[in-house]
């Protein structure tokens, strides 16, 4: 008659070791920057702030950018503040558009292209606020590591 809610672990304490993060990439110059395939890329959030679970980068973009084919071993999760761009998902063409947010699963293949390259409208450049899961039980180097190779279009494993 009734479902029986389904039981979760309790949560753990809170960790006071732990900050709030609030980051301003706009005018903060001391977060990283990347340079990759002639767009700028900016860690807004790394692994040592999440404890290892995911980084956040704030990408901009230049019309007809952005990185060839390519998959990850981690998720991926996409929302487009500016601009537009073509995502190409399993053959599957879909223009997303800013306010727009698309989730890429592991170890898939997918290509995206920043407007105007692929069809796409517009003519200016595309920001993108992108969240990478970087993995929990991995070390702070290795999460600095992991967002830089995910920057770079690798896989976190390579």
């Amino acid at each position: 008659m009734f479902e029986k809610t389904p039981e979760y672990p309790p949560l753990p304490p809170d960790d006071p070791k732990r900050n709030l993060t609030i980051a301003q990439p706009d005018t903060d110059q001391s977060l990283p920057h990347i340079g990759v395939v002639g767009d700028t890329y900016t860690i807004t959030v790394s692994g040592d702030e999440t404890n290892g679970r995911f980084c956040v980068i704030d990408m901009h973009i230049p019309p007809g950018g952005g990185p060839g084919p390519h998959r990850h071993d981690f998720e991926e999760t996409f929302i487009l503040l500016e601009g537009e761009v073509e995502a190409t998902f399993r053959g599957k063409k879909s223009i997303v558009k800013a306010g727009d947010t698309i989730n890429i699963p592991s170890n898939c293949l997918l290509y995206t292209s920043f407007a105007p390259k692929g069809g796409c409208s517009s003519d200016r450049r595309s920001r993108v606020a992108r969240s990478v899961m970087i993995g929990r039980k991995r070390r702070s180097q290795e999460n600095r590591n992991n967002c830089k190779r995910a920057l770079r279009g690798e896989s976190a494993t390579d």
